[in-house]
């Protein structure tokens, strides 16, 4: 199936639901080696793609991510970290519905590998979602926890 999603990663946030920085920061390493990948709608296989394999050689992290958010435009972004429960749970539902929503590009970024990312975009709690349109943020919260509640918002903020 093919689809719009791309994986970057994060720390999980505070709150309720999420789970702080600091308690699993020594648990990730930083990639050194990127991966590049083709991420062209019809080389797309996967809901989602890590960020990590679409860096090019030499590209950092945020420079692969603008570049991102600026050519296509309406991006969501799902900050999450794999040892996040809230995340384990929200995951599904973005692949869900990223799979049907072929004219946005769904992104995941992994909090633990892209730290700095994710402090860019004021990130302190996951799993975080952001959605731009032309490049520009126009909605950072926490994640819904329903389907229902997540296309709801894309539909309202991108005016669909």
């Amino acid at each position: 199936m093919k689809s719009n999603s791309i994986i970057i990663s994060f720390f999980c946030m505070t709150g309720l639901t999420g789970c702080t920085q600091t308690q699993k920061k020594e648990m990730h390493e930083p990639i050194t080696e990127p991966i590049t990948q083709d991420i062209t709608a019809e080389k797309r296989t996967h809901n989602a793609t890590e960020l990590q394999n679409i860096i090019e050689k030499g590209e950092s992290a945020a420079d692969a991510f603008t570049k991102i958010i600026n050519d296509h435009s309406m991006v969501i972004v799902d900050f999450y970290a794999e040892w996040c429960p809230p995340c384990k749970k929200f995951g599904p539902i973005f692949e869900r519905v990223a799979a049907q929503e072929p004219n946005i590009l769904f992104v995941k970024v992994n909090t633990a590998t892209f730290k700095d990312l994710a402090d860019e975009y004021g990130v302190k709690s996951i799993p975080y979602i952001i959605f731009f349109k032309d490049g520009k943020s126009i909605y950072r919260h926490n994640a819904p926890s329903t389907a229902k509640e997540f296309k709801s918002l894309i539909h309202s903020e991108f005016n669909l």
